[in-house]
């Protein structure tokens, strides 16, 4: 469905009328349309190779005169698939055409889950796309279902948090009550973690307010969005994820496979400093109060550890 205006009308005959009218729609010929199903052209019929039916090239086009003629006959079939699973509603969502997408769920009545043969849905690809428009007329007039994840384990939430693209997870969750948590197990963990691994601060923020995400959620691997912070070096991320109880505990951070890494010197001496003096987590602590060198990340681990650090505590000098 990539190819141009110009080779889909080649690809088309034009000898007999079905290809006229497919001819027709991917022009946006509303009078050739309206002669050729005059003429008894089939408003199912489709273009040898590509699968390419008259309503599918309307959703490409955003023709929406057009798709409303082909509905007018009674006999179109909104959920006709190419031969990749991609229906007209599929199409005009990922083609931002909202006023297709309209058309199609209200005098359509098309099925705003129906997914392509990757498994992804309308709503999935228009949130890929950050078409925050689309989503909504998805979620309010077509219902779809947000956590319907495609044939890799990605929902649109997750994959909209790829993006960076904060409006639209803001509207998966509060119109579609996107699950925070559902992880794509196959391509890399939760929503925060996908958005702690690309630098997507905003997005990460809006997941641990506003969606309330377990913030030491971890993958298959046992792979945090904190590991993914630091594997890209984002220390804003980091001390946001710090900030609303990541952690990581003493056995984790000895085993190398599951501590967090990170090659850049300044992410790693900031993840020195957020250890805990005590128990060696990884967390939100605060220095001594004293001599402001050792952390905790309790008032009970810095009382446990007072005898040993107290020889070593002075107050700091200025020379």
């Amino acid at each position: 469905m990539h190819r141009t205006v110009g080779a889909l009308c080649e690809m088309a005959s034009p000898h007999d009328i079905n290809g006229q009218l497919i001819i027709a729609t991917i022009q946006g010929n509303l009078m050739g349309a309206r002669s050729a199903i005059a003429e008894g052209a089939q408003v199912n019929a489709v273009m040898d190779g590509s699968g390419l039916s008259p309503m599918l090239a309307v959703a490409i086009g955003g023709w929406v005169d057009i798709g409303r003629l082909l509905l007018a006959t009674g006999r179109v079939d909104v959920n006709q698939q190419a031969r990749d699973g991609v229906t007209p509603l599929y199409s005009a969502a990922k083609n931002a055409k909202i006023d297709v997408c309209r058309l199609l769920l209200r005098e359509g009545k098309a099925d705003v889950n129906k997914p392509a043969h990757d498994g992804c849905t309308p709503l999935y690809h228009a949130a890929m796309l950050g078409h925050v428009e689309v989503c909504r007329l998805l979620l309010t007039e077509g219902r779809a279902d947000t956590n319907l994840a495609n044939n890799v384990g990605a929902t649109p939430l997750w994959i909209a948090s790829h993006g960076g693209f904060t409006e639209v997870c803001r509207l998966l969750l509060a119109k579609g009550k996107a699950d925070v948590n559902k992880a794509a197990a196959n391509v890399g963990g939760t929503p925060l973690s996908i958005a702690a691994l690309n630098g997507h601060i905003a997005v990460c923020q809006l997941l641990l307010t506003e969606g309330r995400v377990d913030a030491n959620a971890a993958d298959e691997s046992g792979i945090s969005p904190l590991h993914r912070a630091t594997l890209s070096g984002h220390k804003s991320i980091i001390r946001l994820l710090l900030k609303h109880g990541a952690r990581v505990t003493d056995a984790q951070c000895k085993d190398a496979e599951y501590a967090p890494f990170t090659n850049d010197p300044a992410t790693a001496e900031y993840l020195a400093r957020k250890r805990c003096g005590s128990c060696n987590m990884l967390a939100q602590t605060r220095a001594c109060a004293q001599c402001r060198v050792v952390s905790y990340c309790s008032r009970e681990c810095q009382k446990r550890h007072w005898k040993t650090h107290k020889p070593n505590c002075k107050i700091p000098t200025v020379d």
